[in-house]
């Protein structure tokens, strides 16, 4: 992180308590933390367990919409400069009886099964969250975090509450692949600048 790489972490039903892991010490000091928690479905739809929740409506990035639509457009996505950001509509999602806000929160459809929520502080941002139809409501289920290192080198740490949501089973399931290669794009990018970066350096101090 401190060199400029990133990490993917995956939660699980339960949080801490049931995977057998720790790595909240550490992510908490980046703003995030799992919940021992459980995302279910309120009402059914298409899958028929609880814990694997339909989320059409989870949208907390806009950035995240318009990266599918390009990896849908040229297959693959392209690199921006943007800053990750949460959408407009963040500060009143609850606001159930708004389609604008809905329309804020469309646009990626994912299946998450047996998930937990998180807790996100500054200066960590929300990317997907739970949505108004799966309980617990609105409770963040992605988010990822800056992280500043050495000769100011900017890494991501990213948590993501379910460890299933990427397996076979789950992998093809409604937009859940796009998700993955979203992720693992802007993931190893980051850390592909990192490299160069420093095979360039070594370049720069071996010409000297």
């Amino acid at each position: 992180l401190n060199n400029g790489g990133s990490i993917l972490f995956f939660g699980g039903e339960g949080g801490e308590a049931s995977t057998g892991t720790n790595f909240s010490y550490l992510t908490e000091e980046y703003g995030i933390s799992m919940n021992s928690d459980c995302v279910v479905r309120t009402v059914y739809h298409k899958y028929t367990h609880p814990k694997e929740a339909l989320i059409s409506s989870g949208v907390l990035s806009r950035k995240l919409v318009k990266a599918k639509d390009a990896l849908s457009k040229k297959g693959r996505v392209d690199a921006t400069n943007e800053t990750d950001a949460p959408s407009p509509s963040r500060d009143n999602y609850n606001s159930r009886n708004s389609g604008s806000d809905h329309k804020q929160t469309d646009g990626l459809t994912f299946v998450y099964p047996n998930g937990c929520t998180l807790n996100v502080a500054k200066p960590a941002v929300p990317l997907l969250s739970s949505g108004f139809v799966a309980y617990p409501l609105n409770r963040p289920v992605l988010a990822v975090s800056n992280v500043i290192g050495a000769e100011k080198k900017i890494g991501k740490i990213c948590v993501l509450g379910s460890a299933a949501i990427f397996s076979d089973d789950w992998l093809l399931k409604e937009e859940n692949n796009k998700l993955q290669d979203i992720l693992s794009f802007q993931l190893v990018q980051f850390l592909q600048q990192s490299i160069q970066a420093v095979y360039k350096t070594q370049y720069l101090r071996n010409l000297e």
